[in-house]
């Protein structure tokens, strides 16, 4: 138990450090990920797989640091953990031993299947944003504020799906 503990730790600070981000922390909310991307969720042939996390252009006169360059996919387990990306032009390549290991060239759909091992079928479906839950910490001695009726009711109806 003690080994697959200390491996796991290895292989979070190795993709911490092949993205050059900031921190290891797993960010499931969607306003813990990094600005100006959009997390979709991997099915291959029905089965959740994991996630993927488009980066998309940034504003012009915006700056933001990011992990990957405009383009590119991060590829995440079912629990938010990155496990490779895809660069602009295609390439798949997966963590591995303190580094990453190229898969080839392919399209998104063929690639997640390669990655995933198999399948016929890869479908993305988009994740819809939340907002952040409310910052207690702050106001903690303050009671909470009353949300306007016209944004609760608006907040459960995207009318997407």
């Amino acid at each position: 138990m003690r080994v697959a503990g200390l491996a796991l730790l290895a292989l979070l600070a190795a993709c911490a450090s092949a993205m050059d981000a900031g921190s290891a922390t797993v960010a499931a909310q969607p306003w813990e990920r990094e600005p100006f991307t959009r997390t979709s969720q991997i099915e291959i042939d029905g089965d959740r797989v994991g996630y993927l996390v488009e980066y998309e252009p940034t504003p012009s006169g915006t700056s933001v640091e990011r992990a990957l360059p405009v383009g590119s996919y991060r590829i995440q387990a079912r629990d938010f953990e990155d496990v490779g990306f895809i660069s602009p032009r295609g390439e798949v390549r997966r963590y591995a031993g303190g580094g990453s290991v190229s898969l080839g060239y392919w399209s998104l759909e063929e690639g997640l299947i390669v990655f995933f091992g198999g399948g016929r079928r890869a479908r993305l479906m988009l994740l819809e944003t939340a907002r952040p839950p409310p910052a207690s910490a702050p106001d903690a001695g303050k009671a909470p504020e009353a949300e306007p009726a016209s944004e609760s009711a608006d907040a459960g109806s995207s009318g997407t799906r």
